[in-house]
């Protein structure tokens, strides 16, 4: 029975998987289907064979007297004298061997004796004769006496057995791999000592019940080395220190890991490095990151149109030494700045943080074409990298028409808005005036006084409009269409019907969200539009005016979490739809972030409800989790302090990898002591320095300092944290 003591580390220690022998073992991929596939994976799980680098044992090639006594030597569980032995001097041309240590060993034990020249020759092919003579002398199990060289190894051998599945075994042949694995694996199981009765199998393997590997998940980067231990353990909880280990890993990159636990990888990833000893088996898992090396801002060149809210990304990767994105980079800040300004564009948020290996930033276009600004990217050491922006001149390429309703009820003539919108090559709205649209009108429609002839109209901002209406009775479809010179021409179509009485609203949402802070319907609110509609889902219109109100869902007006609505909320008579309606904070300091359910209500009864989001707006302030001033108590345990960042409502900002940073001050100047905080004692007062200890937020925008200090009465500290322009004591 397994020890307590060692079963419970084995259930504190992660990543550990413990298998007897046979249980998944992994066989060499060139002894698949092979006469030494079996025997060789044995040998395997034991620890005695490891393979090449590539994972291959190649059993036809031969193999040498070290590599034999290393063989041999590794399955009589005597490893701790192998490292003992290195200096020691068995053969005048073994000292500076890579196997000396297992080679004097093996003459200790009296398993080789060398040749009668006193050498051992190391590099010389073992022959089937040595090979049997080592592993018999191994058992336990001398020559027959009366028999001379090879002869009186060679027939022991056979009778035990050991040659069971070998073919071709001339004794003065060389042996090849996959036979000497056979001899071996056959001696391990077969073979009994002539007092004890015990095979080697029974005798150093069977006495191993554990195997555990740390550390067992370690974390580290691209290049970097870590050293992973096996420890062996029997049934009483003791170390078996003597008995062969054997390493590998798997993995999608490319890794390698060394016969004395030395882990390596080129590539980035998560590897599984398994140790085997004694038929037992403990796996760790080894995650390998990326190092970041440069930054790579693409697109490497922009072309904006000048109309001075023509909007671009940029997207910048960071990079390790091959060029490759780094994709579990994140928490690092990166900032975006003009290393040459020629008025093509302003900057939005000049830092963003890296999620996954990106980071995101938006520029806009000005209002000048033929402008070139070159942005740099910088962060840390990395190298940097820019993007090239230009600016251009709007050319109108096409037109947008649409139309608002897309029916019109024809109980009564009732009015709707065709407009075309001129686009640029972007797809942007042309900013310039007064060019001329030609709509014409088809179908169950006119234009205002009951006119069909063409209408032109205008651009202002790149929009022309121009009001269309059903005729009283008639069913059927409106078509209109838009015409400017060079242009293709393009058209929109209105369904017209007899309609019943308003029986719903409809509303169309552009946007559902509204920013904190933002009491202006320019940006970041939300916006949308009510239409009345019949039994049968078709817009319906009101012979007279409809008014909308607008509320949450419980009853309270929208100003109890800081909001207002503001924009057409009234639906004219003869129309079925309401222009644009805009819910935004109350005031530049208003909006409870949330989720909200309002309900929009129309005074001819008919109500429908709306999901709306208030998000945080920009970070504005910082607060702690203490009040301003504590006292701790003498010798008082560490003191945790979160730091949350706010907007400029008071919602908390819950955004991961921001970074924050503390400084401290001595008031009175007479501490006898010093601050420890994050377990960086006597760290830089000032929050500026590149040496301040640092925290991130979590996912709930939280940053956490864990604060104490020397235990001198009567000693005061004032914190501060800040992050960019924020501070907070």
């Amino acid at each position: 029975m397994i020890g307590a003591r060692r079963f419970l580390c084995v259930l504190l220690t992660l990543g550990l998987i413990l298998a007897p022998l046979g249980a998944a073992a992994a066989t060499f991929p060139d002894t698949e289907g092979t006469r030494f596939a079996e025997a060789a994976t044995y040998l395997r799980e034991l620890g005695v064979l490891a393979g090449d680098p590539d994972g291959n044992f190649r059993p036809h090639d031969t193999i040498s007297r070290a590599e034999a006594a290393k063989i041999v030597v590794s399955l009589l569980g005597v490893y701790d004298r192998v490292a003992d032995a290195k200096r020691d001097r068995a053969f005048p041309d073994t000292t500076r061997h890579w196997a000396n240590g297992y080679i004097v060993v093996a003459h200790e034990l009296g398993i080789v004796n060398g040749f009668p020249n006193g050498r051992f020759a190391p590099e010389d092919e073992v022959t089937y004769a040595q090979m049997a003579k080592m592993l018999l002398e191994a058992s336990g199990n001398g020559p027959i006496a009366g028999l001379n060289w090879p002869d009186n190894y060679l027939q022991p051998a056979r009778s035990k057995g050991m040659f069971e599945g070998v073919v071709g075994s001339a004794a003065d042949r060389p042996a090849n791999r996959g036979d000497c694995a056979v001899l071996a694996a056959n001696t391990t199981r077969k073979v009994t000592h002539p007092r004890t009765r015990r095979t080697l199998r029974n005798e150093v393997f069977e006495r191993a019940a554990e195997v555990e590997i740390e550390p067992s998940d370690p974390r580290i980067e691209v290049g970097q080395t870590v050293e992973l231990t096996a420890t062996v353990w029997d049934d009483d909880g003791d170390e078996l220190s003597g008995l062969p280990v054997g390493w590998r890993t798997t993995g999608r990159g490319k890794a390698s890991v060394s016969q004395t636990g030395e882990f390596k990888a080129e590539e980035p990833g998560d590897y599984t490095v398994t140790v085997v000893s004694g038929g037992r088996r403990a796996t760790a898992r080894v995650t390998v990151v990326g190092v970041p090396k440069s930054l790579r801002a693409s697109p490497e060149k922009v072309t904006l149109t000048a109309t001075g809210k023509t909007t671009a990304t940029i997207t910048v990767q960071a990079l390790d030494a091959r060029g490759r994105r780094i994709d579990d980079y994140s928490g690092a800040e990166v900032t975006m700045s003009h290393s040459r300004r020629g008025g093509a564009v302003t900057l939005g948020d000049t830092t963003k943080t890296f999620v996954d290996g990106v980071a995101r930033f938006t520029v806009t276009s000005g209002t000048r074409a033929g402008r070139t600004d070159r942005l740099t990217f910088r962060s840390g050491r990395l190298r940097s990298d820019q993007v090239t922006v230009t600016t251009v001149a709007q050319t109108a390429e096409r037109l947008s028409v649409q139309a608002s309703p897309s029916s019109l009820q024809s109980n009564v003539s009732a009015a709707g808005q065709v407009s075309a919108t001129l686009l640029d090559q972007s797809g942007e709205p042309m900013t310039t005036n007064n060019t001329n649209v030609v709509f014409t009108i088809s179908g169950s429609g006119t234009f205002a006084g009951g006119s069909v002839e063409p209408q032109t109209r205008r651009t202002a901002g790149g929009v022309a409009t121009v009001d269309v209406y059903s005729i009283a009775g008639k069913t059927g479809t409106i078509t209109v269409t838009a015409a400017v010179t060079g242009l293709r021409v393009a058209s929109t179509r209105i369904r017209t019907h007899v309609a019943g009485d308003p029986a719903r609203l409809r509303t169309y949402v552009s946007a559902s969200s509204v920013t904190a802070g933002h009491d202006s319907t320019d940006d970041d609110v939300a916006r949308l539009q009510v239409e009345m509609q019949d039994s049968r889902n078709r817009a319906a219109a009101s012979a007279d005016p409809v008014g909308l109100d607008i509320y949450l869902a419980d009853g309270r007006s929208l100003s109890a979490i800081g909001l207002k609505a503001a924009g057409d909320l009234t639906i004219d008579a003869g129309h079925s739809r309401s222009g644009d309606i805009y819910v935004l904070a109350a005031d530049a300091t208003s909006g409870v972030a949330g989720t909200y359910t309002f309900e929009i209500a129309a005074d001819n009864g008919l109500v429908i409800s709306q999901r709306l989001t208030v998000r945080p707006g920009e970070a504005r302030s910082l607060s702690t989790s203490l009040s301003e001033n504590i006292s701790l108590a003498q010798g008082a345990a560490t003191v945790p302090i979160t730091v949350q960042l706010s907007d400029v409502a008071g919602n908390a900002i819950a955004e991961r990898g921001l970074e924050i940073r503390a400084g401290w001050q001595d008031p009175g100047r007479r501490n006898s002591g010093r601050p420890t905080i994050n377990r960086v004692h006597n760290p830089p007062t000032d929050y500026r320095s590149s040496r301040a200890v640092t925290a991130r937020t979590n996912s709930a925008g939280k940053a956490t300092f864990n604060f104490s200090a020397d235990p001198f009465v009567g000693d005061d500290y004032r914190l501060i944290f800040s992050k960019d322009k924020q501070t907070v004591q």
